[in-house]
């Protein structure tokens, strides 16, 4: 499955069969996980495991909402650093999506979590505090008040395209057209956020010269939503094309409650 693909089928999954990872299945996505990396922090400054939790039927944290059955859930821990949430949620997403390529559901879910819920202890390393669990598993059709829960929530829709990207100033809207910078834009668009807020905004010089990123504030929660658009905008620009992201003068007038993130660059544009 392609990444583009593997995005756009995504989804919150919160009922699951109930069926145990394959070994195949969890092999693979702890070897993802071994694997995965982000420009936006060290190695050390987060922890992604895989825990298998036995039976799922009786699994029923009550913090965990709607999650029904999930034979297992990724588990994240991260060090407080507004850079170590950007390049942990970059990270994970990394995992969720590739979750989704070989058939598995899941759902990001963030608050204050007990190792102890999931039958390990000292599972993140000092200094890291577990901050987002995502129940990974067989996806099942959705049970009433969880679509209740998404029609109320609004979580399946996602705003224009033109309100969140812009083109030179935040008063002229980016126009979508078929070149790889507006492909990658859009599967920002369809990233997932913290209560569907979709925090992020893009305004583009230079016809594609250089990307700032911007976002509106959400509390801890700011930096883990930049880390899956990011994610996304990396992972979905045509091969040959690497960006360098670091930090420049911001833009100008800018909206209200808007902050500068970052400056995406391209290195070697064909």
């Amino acid at each position: 499955m392609k990444i583009q693909e593997a995005i756009q089928q995504r989804h919150s999954t919160r009922t699951f069969t109930g069926e145990p990872l394959t070994d195949r299945e969890a092999a693979v996505l702890k070897d993802a996980i071994s694997n995965v990396r982000t420009p936006f922090c060290r190695s050390d400054d987060y922890t992604i495991r895989l825990v298998c939790m036995g039976d799922a039927a009786d699994f029923k944290p009550e913090t965990y909402g709607f999650i029904s059955k999930a034979p297992a859930f990724l588990l994240l821990g991260v060090r407080p650093e507004a850079k170590a949430r950007l390049g942990a949620a970059f990270a994970l997403e990394k995992i969720v999506l590739f979750a989704t390529s070989i058939g598995l559901g899941t759902c990001w879910i963030g608050g204050t979590f007990k190792a102890e819920s999931f039958g390990v202890e000292g599972v993140m390393p000092e200094g890291q505090e577990l901050e987002i669990v995502c129940p990974v598993g067989k996806p099942r059709e959705p049970r009433f008040l969880e679509r209740i829960g998404k029609a109320i929530m609004g979580s399946a829709h996602r705003k224009p395209f033109g309100k969140l990207f812009f083109n030179e100033s935040f008063e002229e809207p980016l126009q979508a057209d078929c070149s790889a910078i507006s492909g990658a834009l859009e599967m920002v668009r369809l990233a997932p956020s913290a209560r569907n807020i979709q925090p992020w905004r893009v305004l583009v010089r230079d016809n594609g010269k250089s990307l700032e990123f911007y976002y509106l504030e959400n509390g801890k929660f700011s930096m883990v939503d930049m880390g899956i658009a990011l994610c996304h905008f990396s992972l979905a620009l045509d091969e040959g094309v690497d960006y360098f992201f670091g930090r420049c003068d911001s833009a100008d007038g800018l909206p209200k409650n808007l902050k500068y993130l970052l400056t995406a660059v391209p290195l070697n544009q064909p």
